[in-house]
């Protein structure tokens, strides 16, 4: 899907040849693009209402994009702290933040 800039028309395209196409979306940048790294730590009400852990961890760079569900707050820290020190000692993060209860406990880029 494409959306216009004011997000007032959106279009969907399906390739015609999955292999001419592949490229189609990627940045100019290449292997040199940068990805994100977001966390998430819903408060008690999401817990009860959705009955199950709060934390959620989602990563998408040029190596790989990928997300964890279902943590605890200290679950969420580890694997937060772990996964940043990872992208960035591999010079692939242009940013990061992980919010807990709607406030940045921390942010990067």
């Amino acid at each position: 899907m494409i959306y216009s800039a004011d997000y007032n028309r959106r279009c969907d395209f399906k390739s015609i040849n999955k292999e001419q196409c592949k490229d189609v979306t990627q940045s100019c940048f290449g292997e040199q693009w940068k990805g994100s790294l977001t966390g998430h730590y819903y408060g008690a009400a999401y817990s009860l209402e959705y009955k199950r852990n709060k934390g959620e961890l989602y990563w998408d760079t040029n190596k790989e994009s990928s997300y964890i569900r279902d943590m605890t707050l200290e679950e969420l820290r580890t694997q937060y702290y772990k996964k940043f020190e990872e992208l960035k000692a591999l010079d692939i993060l242009r940013g990061s933040f992980l919010r807990v209860d709607g406030v940045d406990e921390h942010t990067f880029g």
